[in-house]
């Protein structure tokens, strides 16, 4: 499998740079974007990014309220606990991330259409996928960074973490040999 994945790879980026060779020499026009540098560096990227933080944040101080509500549960019970609040916040934090992710490429790839049209480009590669180029011209990344730069965006409310106190168990009580238990 892994090989499979990596010849597939492997045809995709010579693919890509057949492409861009043969795009040279015609009336044809191609530009290349670097996708992580927008993400990283833009205005859009960094308020995902601070998002997360804050989302992080938030899940953080939770697990600190769970650990003080339920300190004087059994080690047992509070291992259940913790376990199960830990995998919902990673999931939670996944969704979170995917999220945010989304949003941010949604602004990337509609300011990038906007470029390609106005300066009639036919497409436009993610540098990733590239072997090797040298030429400057086909790098469209700070046009598209400053028009990215120039888009407000919003991610959803932060989680609200509600911690349920521990209740207290009761034990059974029989009223007689088969007699039904009751609490």
């Amino acid at each position: 499998m892994k090989i499979l994945c990596a010849v597939l790879s492997a045809l995709l980026v010579i693919a890509t740079g057949c492409i861009i060779y043969l795009y040279q020499g015609t009336h044809n026009r191609i530009a290349l974007l670097d996708m992580d540098r927008i993400i990283t560096e833009s205005a859009p990227g960094k308020a995902g990014q601070a998002h997360l933080a804050q989302v992080d944040q938030r899940f953080r101080k939770g697990m600190d309220e769970l650990s003080a509500t339920f300190s004087n549960a059994s080690e047992e019970e509070k291992q259940r606990i913790f376990r199960h609040a830990e995998d919902t916040l990673v999931n939670q934090f996944s969704l979170e991330e995917r999220d945010v992710s989304e949003a941010i490429k949604k602004v990337i790839y509609e300011e990038a259409e906007k470029w390609r049209q106005k300066n009639r480009i036919s497409v436009i590669f993610p540098t990733q996928f590239t072997l090797a180029h040298n030429d400057a011209r086909l790098d469209a990344t700070d046009d598209i960074l400053q028009a990215v730069n120039q888009r407000h965006i919003t991610f959803a409310e932060l989680p609200e973490l509600k911690i349920a106190p521990p209740t207290a168990t009761k034990q059974p009580t029989s009223s007689g040999k088969n007699g039904p238990a009751t609490q």
